[in-house]
C-alpha cells in the first residue's frame, strides 16, 4: 500500500454548521494518494457525529480530550518530521 502523496489536516471544535459543506467539498475533490485527517478538541455540538459519518470515505478521525491533547499534539508533530512532512503552522 503505497503511504498518501498529501495529507489535509483538518482541526475540528465546534463546527457542526460548515463541518458537513467543508468535509463533501473535499472528498469531491479527493485524488488517490490523499489523506484527511480530522482532528476534534472535545466538540460539544454534533460536530463529533459529523465526523463519524465521513469516517469510512478515506477520512480519518482522531477525538482527544483537552487533558491529553498537547502530549499528542507533540507526538503527532514528531511522527511527521520522522517521515519527512513540512507542516505549516
Amino acid at each position: 500500500m503505497e503511504l498518501p502523496l498529501l495529507s489535509i489536516i483538518i482541526p475540528v471544535y465546534n463546527t457542526e454548521e460548515y463541518l458537513t459543506d467543508c468535509l463533501n467539498s473535499l472528498v469531491s475533490q479527493m485524488k488517490q494518494r490523499v489523506e484527511i485527517i480530522l482532528i476534534d478538541d472535545s466538540s460539544v455540538d454534533k460536530s463529533w457525529s459529523i465526523c463519524k459519518k465521513y469516517e469510512k470515505n478515506m477520512i480519518t478521525y482522531i477525538f482527544f480530550s483537552k487533558d491529553i491533547l498537547d502530549y499528542l499534539l507533540h507526538e503527532i508533530l514528531e511522527f511527521s518530521m520522522q517521515k519527512g512532512i513540512i507542516l505549516a503552522l
